[in-house]
């Protein structure tokens, strides 16, 4: 076991993990004994595998170790691939309205039922959101959580419409392309998922003619795959620019850099935030570690753990923070983030826009102002 973790086991630590083998066993033994049909023993040696897991977390000072069972794993990995189950929209809460559909993921439930974006939703499951605070209307959203979704949608001007929409899975690999019509494109970059890089090299491809710079958004977003953040990362770098490095837990570190020719030479802004994590973070860091983007936003999460997923038997599997990622230039951002260039809050106001109108978004404008290309008289 301890050599899963990375750590080096002297002949001493040996006796000592199997001395505590033996006493997690007498242990276990003993409550089957006293308690028989009371208790399973497999639950208990999850319980104590847990603890495990729990230990090296507090050892590390990280988080993200677990005991997964085979159900729990195939669902990580569906995560990571991108697949997300639900009904695939993103909003943002307008005080005293509703919820504004800020995005609808292509092909997910909501999608199929026609919901849009800036569609305003005035009540869910019956629920009115009209005059309520913003802590009613995220309580009332929060306790939706059945398989069906009933939303009554209010659309520019249109009549109230009702939308039935049956939770099920969806995709959030695509770059999404928002305010297109703009001098500078802004593309929404959900998660590292499975495709992502080819979306945004298309993404790229497909900005307007004469467009010099380009924001990619990547806030609240939690991640993904390494290996597409590298990919994603070599759309801006010219081969053999170091894009990260990661460090075993021997200590000892391995670069990644950019092998395929460089395709984009614009001006990048990224638009970031707490919940900015993990390889986001890693792409962000990259860029910007090579004079290729600046950051906009407040702080990123402070996630650098990549896990790693041992099967113990018993169909359980042991998730353990393998590897951390660090920057091109060997500084981690653990815990702490990255700071972004230029700071600005996310608007908080209690006077809601006026209805028919999204909410303004001080970050995207500031991020737009600061790619803009300088214009002469």
């Amino acid at each position: 076991m301890l050599a899963s973790f990375g750590i080096a086991a002297t002949t001493g630590s040996r006796r000592a993990a199997a001395a505590g083998q033996d006493s997690v066993n007498e242990a276990i033994d003993l409550i089957s004994d006293r308690y028989g049909d009371r208790v399973d023993p497999e639950i208990l040696w999850r319980a104590a595998t847990a603890g495990v897991a729990a230990g090296l977390d507090a050892q590390l000072g990280v988080n993200g170790s677990a005991v997964l069972t085979d159900t729990q794993y195939a669902q990580a990995q569906r995560w990571f691939a991108g697949e997300r189950q639900g009904i695939g929209v993103e909003f943002s809460i307008a005080a005293g309205q509703g919820l504004r559909i800020t995005d609808v993921f292509a092909e997910g439930p909501a999608a199929r039922v026609g919901v849009e974006t800036d569609d305003l939703v005035v009540a869910m499951d019956g629920h009115p959101f009209v005059g309520q605070p913003v802590q009613v209307i995220h309580a009332i959203v929060a306790q939706a959580t059945g398989p069906e979704v009933v939303l009554e949608v209010r659309r520019r001007a249109e009549r109230l419409r009702r939308l039935e929409v049956q939770r099920g899975p969806y995709d959030i690999s695509d770059v999404k392309p928002q305010h297109a019509e703009a001098d500078v494109p802004v593309l929404r970059i959900p998660f590292f998922g499975t495709g992502t890089a080819r979306s945004l090299a298309k993404a790229l491809r497909d900005t307007p003619d004469g467009s010099h710079a380009v924001v990619l958004d990547l806030r609240d977003n939690t991640g993904g795959q390494i290996d597409e953040a590298v990919s994603a990362a070599e759309i801006f770098l010219d081969p053999g620019a170091v894009i990260l490095q990661q460090e075993g837990p021997d200590g000892q570190r391995t670069q990644r850099a950019a092998e395929d020719a460089r395709t984009y030479q614009g001006d990048v802004v990224m638009l970031v935030n707490q919940g900015t994590r993990g390889a986001a973070e890693a792409f962000a860091a990259a860029l910007r570690g090579h004079g290729v983007a600046r950051l906009v936003g407040t702080r990123t999460g402070g996630d650098d753990a990549v896990p790693a997923y041992h099967p113990l038997g018993n169909d359980l599997v042991l998730q353990i923070p393998e590897s951390s990622l660090l920057d091109p230039s060997g500084r981690s951002w653990r815990r702490a983030g990255l700071d972004p260039d230029v700071v600005v809050e996310p608007i908080q106001s209690s006077l809601p826009p006026a209805a028919g109108t999204p909410p303004p978004d001080l970050q995207r404008d500031a991020a737009q102002q600061l790619a803009r290309p300088e214009r002469g008289d």
